[in-house]
C-alpha cells in the first residue's frame, strides 16, 4: 500500500489534462482549436457543434510541431495553410478549408505577412506563448482565448 507521500506526488499528475482549447476571433468569426499530444483538430465556430473537425493537423514524433496560418477571409471563411505538419480536411462542408500555396508564392505571401500588412491573419504553432508573441509583432487583430 503507498504511503502518503507517494499520493502526494502523484496527485499533480492525476490533475494534469493533456487536451486544451482555445479560440480564435477575427470579427465575428470563429475557429475552436483542440490540441492533444502530436494533434491538433480545427473547428468552424465558437463550440465544437460538429463530432468531425474541419482541418486535422497531425506532428508525432519528437521533434515535429505546428506550424502555419489562419487566413480569416471576408466572405467569413477560413483558411488553414500549412507550413510543417501533416494537415488534412476531414468535412468537406465546412467554411474551414486547408489552402495549398506553392514555395514561391508562400514566400513573398509570408514576408508580406511579417511586415504586419494582414490583420487577418493568425501564425499557428504549439508553443501559445511564442504564438501570441509573434502575432502581435505580425499586427494580427485575430484574437486568441484559451478555453482551459
Amino acid at each position: 500500500m503507498p504511503n502518503r507521500f507517494q499520493l502526494l506526488l502523484l496527485l499533480p499528475l492525476a490533475c494534469y489534462s493533456s487536451r486544451h482549447t482555445s479560440t480564435y476571433q477575427y470579427e465575428e468569426v470563429y475557429v475552436t482549436r483542440v490540441d492533444e499530444p502530436g494533434h491538433t483538430d480545427l473547428y468552424w465556430g465558437k463550440t465544437i457543434e460538429q463530432t468531425t473537425p474541419c482541418v486535422s493537423i497531425a506532428y508525432p514524433g519528437f521533434d515535429s510541431g505546428i506550424d502555419g496560418f489562419l487566413v480569416f477571409n471576408p466572405d467569413k471563411s477560413v483558411n488553414a495553410i500549412g507550413v510543417m505538419g501533416y494537415y488534412t480536411t476531414t468535412d468537406s462542408t465546412c467554411r474551414l478549408t486547408i489552402k495549398n500555396i506553392n514555395n514561391e508564392q508562400f514566400i513573398l505571401w509570408n514576408d508580406s505577412v511579417g511586415a504586419g500588412k494582414f490583420s487577418n491573419v493568425y501564425w499557428l504553432t504549439e508553443n501559445k506563448q511564442l504564438e501570441q508573441e509573434q502575432n502581435k509583432a505580425y499586427k494580427s487583430a485575430v484574437q486568441y482565448k484559451p478555453v482551459d
